[in-house]
């Protein structure tokens, strides 16, 4: 449905309004500002039948960190409210600052770059050039993946009890020294 389907112009609706003809400049004042009033009425109903709006009412403190959050985030309360909210669902990092992001993984990539041309004009580095570029490689993913798409605590604790099995021993004790909370409740 096209606003322009529904609403004359301003010019339509003030010529069949008659107001124009009148030359009275109240009156013209007044059909704009009816016109106006009409125009954004048909827009929020337009509006309303293809998106849905929520309602949601914070504290003073609640406020208070949506609106620091958002202003680190270079966004509006309301898109950062959405913004993290659709991250959530999808187990994402609402990054602070893209443009950072953006840089550092440009910055990996020129490193690649960089190391690929060397290479490419002193064939003894070959070998090393394949190591580092494989390790560059996986830092540009390790980076990309830490900074977009966050780890859930489990898949974190999985990984490194894989990488440090010590790691088990101290969560044993962790949880075996929380043990006497869970006899509290």
């Amino acid at each position: 449905m096209n606003q322009h389907q529904t609403m004359p112009s301003l010019i339509e609706y003030l010529d069949q309004s008659g107001v124009l003809e009148l030359g009275d400049e109240l009156a013209i004042k007044a059909a704009k500002k009816a016109y106006r009033k009409n125009y954004q009425r048909a827009y929020k109903r337009h509006q309303r039948n293809r998106r849905k709006e929520y309602q949601i009412q914070l504290s003073k403190e609640e406020n208070k960190r949506i609106s620091e959050a958002a202003k680190k985030h270079h966004l509006s309360p309301s898109k950062f409210i959405k913004k993290a909210a659709l991250a959530y669902l999808q187990n994402e990092y609402v990054i602070p600052d893209n443009e950072q992001i953006a840089q550092l993984e440009y910055l990996l990539s020129v490193a690649y770059s960089s190391i690929s041309q060397i290479a490419g004009k002193t064939p003894q580095l070959t070998q090393d050039y394949e190591r580092l570029s494989r390790i560059i490689e996986r830092l540009e993913k390790e980076v990309t993946q830490a900074l977009r798409y966050p780890q859930s605590l489990e898949m974190m604790i999985v990984k490194t009890v894989k990488n440090n099995p010590n790691f088990r021993k101290i969560l044993t004790h962790i949880l075996n020294s929380t043990a006497s909370y869970d006899n509290q409740n």
